[in-house]
C-alpha cells in the first residue's frame, strides 16, 4: 500500500513539473511517456494508479486538501 502511494506521488509530481512549463491550453500535449519517465515508473504503474491526466490532478488536490484538513 505505502509502495502505491509513492509511486502515485511520483507520478503526480512529474506531472506537475511539466505543467510548469507549459500553458494549460498546452497541458494536453504532455505524454504518459513524458510523465512515466520523469517519474521514473512504467506506463503499466502509470495506468494501474490512473486512468487519465485529468484523475492526477484530482488525486493531487484531494490529497493536499486531506492534508491541509488533517493539520487544522
Amino acid at each position: 500500500m505505502e509502495e502505491n502511494i509513492r509511486v502515485k506521488n511520483r507520478i503526480a509530481e512529474a506531472f506537475l513539473k511539466l505543467l510548469e512549463n507549459c500553458s494549460i491550453e498546452d497541458a494536453e500535449t504532455i505524454t504518459i511517456s513524458e510523465i512515466t519517465s520523469g517519474a521514473g515508473v512504467s506506463r503499466m504503474a502509470y495506468y494501474r494508479n490512473f486512468k487519465s491526466k485529468s484523475d492526477i490532478v484530482d488525486y493531487f488536490l484531494t490529497e493536499t486538501l486531506w492534508k491541509e484538513l488533517s493539520n487544522n
